[in-house]
């Protein structure tokens, strides 16, 4: 039973230099997960064609097939990483930092790669990222993590125009925002104090101890989720927080 599920669910690693055995070529690398899901391996023919498929399908040659990852960039790497990850035709494939070890311009190649075959294949990702700006990019529902716990989660503009729990919002004042015709920016936010060991989780609210919102309350009792509808009447935008912030409201 869990090898099907694996089947149904594959990953994209964040290194695609560690991530792929340097002693396999590009086609090996890419059907791997036929040598363990012996029930979906194509006949051999059938196997190159799928092979060229999916290169073509990450705007990769089919001659690069009988490369090695030492003649590929990074780029091109995790593109063969995305491509081994698509040979099952999951459902759902996990990005764990997909993009964070590659310069900026490719970093766009590869996340426009990812856009694209999400609209054709209809994968759902699951988009591991601390780069706020990816994130707002490439998801239509974000959730923030503090302390190995979900804090908020809500559809992407939501969150990120309107964000509700103050570790989120502290995290969307860091980003760097350009403003060349000058305009508002966002309130700064500054954090005082150590982030808590995971080994050694505050008791109540586990951002507590670097909230200035924080109260006695906050210190005995776990948060309740905090739930309102969205403007466009879709999912709803959730925090857990004795005391989220409103749309529209001050840090203070």
């Amino acid at each position: 039973e869990l090898l099907a599920w694996r089947r149904r669910v594959q990953m994209v690693f964040q290194d695609p230099f560690a991530s792929l055995n340097a002693r396999m070529s590009a086609a090996d690398l890419i059907g791997e997960p036929w040598r363990t899901h012996r029930d979906v391996v194509p006949g051999a023919g059938a196997r190159e064609k799928r092979i060229r498929e999916l290169l073509d399908l990450v705007g990769l040659r089919a001659g690069d097939a009988h490369r090695y990852p030492n003649e590929f960039s990074g780029g091109q790497r995790q593109r063969i990483g995305i491509a081994r990850a698509l040979a099952l035709d999951p459902d759902l494939v996990v990005c764990d930092e997909p993009v964070s070890a590659l310069d900026l311009s490719v970093q766009a190649q590869v996340l426009n790669v990812l856009s694209d075959l999400r609209t054709r294949l209809g994968v759902t990702y699951v988009f591991i990222s601390h780069d706020l700006s990816v994130v707002r990019h490439i998801s239509d529902r974000v959730t923030v993590m503090y302390l190995g716990k979900v804090v908020e989660h809500g559809e992407t503009d939501e969150v990120f125009e309107t964000p509700r729990h103050p570790y989120t919002a502290a995290l969307m004042s860091a980003a760097p925002v350009l403003h060349p015709g000058g305009g508002s920016r966002r309130e700064e936010i500054q954090l005082r104090g150590e982030i808590p060991s995971p080994f050694d989780i505050p008791s109540g609210c586990r951002f507590r101890t670097r909230c200035p919102r924080a109260e006695e309350r906050c210190a005995s009792e776990a948060p309740p989720v905090a739930a309102r509808g969205t403007a466009d009447g879709g999912g709803p935008h959730t925090a857990l927080c004795h005391f989220p912030l409103a749309a529209g409201s001050s840090w203070a």
